[in-house]
C-alpha cells in the first residue's frame, strides 16, 4: 500500500504524474519496472486524469491505454464510487472514533492530537482487509466490468441495474453532466 500527499489536500499533476511511478508501475504481476505490459486503464474524469502530460507518461512509462468514464457515469460504473467507498468510509470513522475516545488534547490548541499518518495507513490496511473479496467481485459484476466480453450479458446487465429504459436514463444522466460541466 502507497499514499501520497499534497499540503493542501488537492491531487495536482505532480501528484498524478508521481503517482505512475509510485504505485502504478509497482504493480504486481505487471512485468518489470523497465517493460510493463500492456494493460487499460479506467478512469473518471477529473481534470488531472486528462492532462496531456500524465496521458502521455502512462503510455510511454507504462505501456498503458488510458479509458474515461463519460461523465456523470462514474456513480453507475465505478465499483468504489457505487458499493465500496461507504463501507470503506464506515469502517475508517468506526477507528477514529475509537481513537478521539482515547486521544491526547494538545495543550495549546485544546484540541484532539491528529493520528499519526502510520496510524491511519494501519486503519486502511485493516479496513480493506475486512472487505470480503467476493463482495469487490460482486462490485465489478454490478458494474458491468467483468461481463462477458461477446455482450452476450449487456441487456440483461442494463435492465437489471437500470431497467427497461436503460438507454435514456443514461442519456439523460450525461447530458445533465454535459451541461454541468461546459468545455
Amino acid at each position: 500500500m502507497s499514499f501520497g500527499m499534497q499540503e493542501k489536500s488537492w491531487s495536482y499533476h505532480r501528484e498524478c504524474n508521481g503517482w505512475i511511478s509510485g504505485s502504478w508501475k509497482l504493480r504486481p504481476n505487471n512485468g518489470s519496472i523497465v517493460q510493463q505490459r500492456p494493460c487499460i486503464l479506467v478512469l473518471d474524469d477529473f481534470k488531472c486524469h486528462k492532462a496531456e502530460g500524465f496521458m502521455a507518461a502512462l503510455k510511454r512509462d507504462a505501456n498503458t491505454m488510458v479509458i474515461f468514464i463519460p461523465g456523470g457515469l462514474t456513480p453507475l460504473v465505478q465499483p468504489l464510487d457505487r458499493m465500496l467507498n461507504k463501507q470503506m468510509k464506515r469502517l475508517l470513522w468506526g477507528k477514529y472514533t475509537a481513537y478521539s475516545a482515547s486521544a491526547v488534547i494538545d495543550a495549546r490548541s485544546g484540541k484532539l492530537k491528529p493520528p499519526e499518518r502510520g496510524v491511519v495507513s494501519t486503519w486502511c490496511k485493516e479496513a480493506w482487509e475486512s472487505i470480503n473479496p467476493e463482495t469487490v467481485k460482486t462490485c465489478f459484476k454490478i458494474c458491468g466490468l467483468t461481463l462477458a466480453l461477446d455482450g452476450g450479458e449487456d441487456h440483461a446487465w442494463c435492465q437489471h441495474n437500470f431497467g427497461e429504459d436503460h438507454r435514456d436514463l443514461l442519456e439523460e444522466r450525461h447530458a445533465v453532466w454535459l451541461a454541468e460541466h461546459p468545455t
